[in-house]
């Protein structure tokens, strides 16, 4: 019980701590996944992507899935919007 009120007095005071810890961790983990992610979209585009060598030049592939379920052929505009939102220049 008294673990209980010493955690109920001190979490007032620990959150700002707290809160700024998880700010930082989300942040980096963010700036990771946005890489990861621009890297995965480039290995996606025809004909220079590792994924998708036999794609047309320029087309983006959303998946080089083929079975179960067949993604190759989707191809979603949002892609290109990412692109361009992100500020990336695309030589093909």
């Amino acid at each position: 019980m008294k673990s209980i009120l010493i955690l109920i007095v001190l979490l007032p005071s620990l959150l700002p701590a707290i809160r700024a810890q998880f700010n930082a961790i989300l942040t980096q983990w963010i700036d990771t996944e946005n890489t990861t992610a621009l890297a995965r979209i480039f290995a996606n585009i025809g004909s220079a992507g590792q994924f998708v060598p036999d794609a047309d030049p320029g087309a983006i592939v959303a998946s080089p899935s083929t079975a179960s379920p067949n993604y190759y052929f989707q191809v979603s505009p949002i892609l290109w919007r990412v692109l361009i939102g992100s500020g990336c220049v695309i030589r093909l």
